[in-house]
C-alpha cells in the first residue's frame, strides 16, 4: 500500500508497574538521542546515541545538553497528548 516514510522519533510509556524492577516511564527515542522520564519521581535520563551507543553516561544534568534536554522535555508533551 505504498511506504510510510521514516521516523524522525518515537514516544512510549509504561503506564504501570510490572516487575518489581520495572517503573512507571514514558520516553522519545530518535537515531540520535533517547528520553526516558520516570513519572513516579521525575527522575530523568538523557542518552546520546550517536556518542555513547551503550546508553552508559546520562546526560540529563549537563550543561552542553541543556538544549537538547528542553527539546525533548517538550516533544514528550506533545507526543503524550497527541496519543491520548
Amino acid at each position: 500500500r505504498g511506504k510510510l516514510p521514516p521516523r524522525k522519533h518515537f514516544f512510549y510509556e509504561h503506564a504501570f508497574l510490572g516487575a518489581p524492577d520495572l517503573p512507571a516511564t514514558e520516553a522519545i527515542v530518535s537515531h540520535k538521542i533517547r528520553y526516558i522520564k520516570f513519572t513516579e519521581s521525575g527522575h530523568e535520563l538523557l542518552y546520546d546515541l550517536q556518542t555513547d551507543p551503550g546508553e552508559i553516561r546520562n546526560l540529563a544534568s549537563d550543561p552542553v545538553y541543556a538544549a537538547t534536554l528542553y527539546k525533548m522535555r517538550t516533544l514528550l508533551v506533545k507526543e503524550r497528548l497527541a496519543a491520548k
